[in-house]
C-alpha cells in the first residue's frame, strides 16, 4: 500500500511540475471563450449585426451576378433529358423551367392584364365533357363565365402593411376547385413603389414544375421578380370559350 501512496505522490508531483495542469487550464479557458463567442454569434445583437453586414455585401453581389451561363447549361441538360424521354411530364418540366427562368419584361402588371392571363388559363384547362355545343360562326363548347374581384382588408392601426385579395372565379360549380384562384397581396405603406406585392405560397421545385399550369407559374414568377400589381380595375367579368373545339360530325 505504501508503494501505491508513493506512486500517487510521484505522479501528482510530475503533473504539477511538467506543465500538465497549466495545459489543462489553458484548454478549458480556451474552450470556454470559444463557446462564449459562438453563443454570441448564434444569439443577440452580435448575430444580428454580422447577419446584416453579410447580407449587405452578398445580396447586391448575387443579384448583379450574371448566371445566364449556368441557366444555359441547365437548360441544355434538361433538353437532353427530355429528348431521351417520351414522357409528356418531362416535356412539361422543360417548358415550365424555361418559362420560370425568363425574367419578366415589366416590373409591374395591371390587374386587368392579370385577368386576361387567368382567362387564358381557364380556356386551356376547363373540362369540356358534358358542356353543350353551340354553333355561331364556328362550333364551340358552351362558354364559361369568369370573374375577378379585388378586395382590400380593413387597415390595422398597429401595422405598417395593408393587405388585400384578388379572387378569380368561374361560375361552373363543378370546376371551381380546379379553376378558382385567390391571390393574396400586401403593400408596405412606406414603399416608394406603387402597387401591391404578391404573397403566394407557391414555391416551384423540380418535382412540382412538371405539373404546374402557366397561370400559377406566372404568379410565382412575378413574386420572385418583386413585381407589383397595379389596381386599374376592382372587378370585371367575361365569358371564355375552351381552347378545345368539338370534333366535326357528319350526318
Amino acid at each position: 500500500m505504501a508503494n501505491f501512496d508513493e506512486d500517487i505522490k510521484r505522479i501528482t508531483d510530475e503533473i504539477l511540475s511538467d506543465g500538465t495542469v497549466d495545459q489543462i487550464i489553458r484548454e478549458k479557458v480556451t474552450d470556454g471563450i470559444e463557446k462564449a463567442i459562438a453563443s454570441s454569434f448564434n444569439y443577440g445583437k452580435l448575430e444580428k449585426a454580422v447577419k446584416e453586414r453579410v447580407e449587405q455585401v452578398l445580396v447586391p453581389f448575387i443579384e448583379s451576378y450574371d448566371m445566364s451561363g449556368y441557366v444555359v447549361k441547365l437548360d441544355t441538360l434538361l433538353t437532353e433529358m427530355v429528348n431521351k424521354s417520351v414522357l409528356t411530364d418531362n416535356k412539361n418540366l422543360l417548358e415550365n423551367f424555361k418559362f420560370m427562368m425568363e425574367e419578366p419584361q415589366e416590373t409591374d402588371i395591371k390587374i386587368s392584364d392579370l385577368f386576361k392571363e387567368y382567362k387564358k388559363f381557364v380556356a386551356g384547362d376547363m373540362e369540356v365533357e358534358g358542356r353543350e355545343i353551340v354553333i355561331e360562326d364556328n362550333a364551340e363548347y358552351e362558354a364559361m363565365d369568369v370573374h375577378f374581384e379585388f378586395e382590400e382588408e380593413g387597415e390595422r392601426s398597429w401595422s405598417s402593411f395593408k393587405y388585400a385579395t384578388i379572387d378569380f372565379t368561374v361560375d361552373d360549380e363543378e370546376q371551381q376547385d380546379e379553376l378558382n384562384r385567390t391571390v393574396r397581396l400586401s403593400h408596405w405603406t412606406g414603399d416608394r413603389k406603387a402597387g401591391w406585392e404578391i404573397r403566394t405560397d407557391t414555391n416551384p421545385d423540380i418535382y412540382s414544375l412538371r405539373h404546374m399550369n402557366k397561370f400559377d407559374l406566372l404568379l410565382a414568377k412575378l413574386q420572385r421578380a418583386d413585381a407589383r400589381i397595379i389596381i386599374d380595375e376592382t372587378a370585371d367579368e367575361d365569358s371564355v370559350y375552351s381552347d378545345t373545339k368539338p370534333e366535326p360530325t357528319y350526318e
